[in-house]
C-alpha cells in the first residue's frame, strides 16, 4: 500500500511541476505597461481593460499624448503572443541592479488571467530581464497606431 501511494503522490507532484512552468492562458481583463525614463519628458504608459467585449486603451505620455480609446477585445490575443514570445510569464517580480544608481530609468508590466496563480507582475529599476529591449519594444509597436490616434 505504501508503494502504490508513493507512486500516486510522485505522479501529483509532477503534475504540479509541469503546470507550474506552463504559459498563463486567456488573459482576463487587464494588462498594463509603464516605461519611466529620469529626464523632463520621458515616460509612458498603456493600460488595457475588458469592458463590455470591447478594449479600453489608455494611453498616458508625459508630452503631449494621453487619453483613452476604445478597441476590439482581440488586443488582448496580440498582447498574449507578445507575452509568449518574450517568455514575460518567467519574468521575475523584481529587477534591480547590485549597486545604486542615482540615474536612469524604471519600467513596469502586469497582467490579470483567470486563474491568478498565473497573473504575471513585474519591473525594474535601471534593470530588466536581457530580452526586455525587444519584448518591450514590441510592446511599444503594438500601441503605436493607437497613438497616432489620439
Amino acid at each position: 500500500m505504501s508503494i502504490l501511494k508513493s507512486f500516486f503522490m510522485a505522479i501529483l507532484l509532477a503534475s504540479v511541476a509541469v503546470y507550474a512552468d506552463t504559459k498563463p492562458i486567456d488573459m482576463h481583463s487587464f494588462f498594463y505597461y509603464e516605461d519611466v525614463a529620469m529626464n523632463r519628458f520621458g515616460g509612458e504608459s498603456y493600460k488595457v481593460e475588458r469592458a463590455d467585449g470591447k478594449a479600453l486603451i489608455t494611453i498616458d505620455e508625459d508630452h503631449p499624448l494621453s487619453g483613452t480609446i476604445e478597441a476590439d477585445a482581440g488586443i488582448f490575443n496580440e498582447i498574449q503572443n507578445i507575452v509568449d514570445k518574450y517568455n514575460m510569464h518567467k519574468y521575475k517580480a523584481e529587477y534591480k541592479p547590485g549597486m545604486p544608481v542615482f540615474d536612469g530609468g524604471s519600467w513596469a508590466l502586469g497582467a490579470s488571467y483567470d486563474d491568478r496563480n498565473k497573473n504575471i507582475r513585474s519591473r525594474g529599476i535601471n534593470e530588466a530581464p536581457k530580452n526586455a529591449r525587444e519584448a518591450f519594444g514590441a510592446i511599444e509597436a503594438l500601441f503605436q497606431p493607437y497613438r497616432d490616434k489620439l
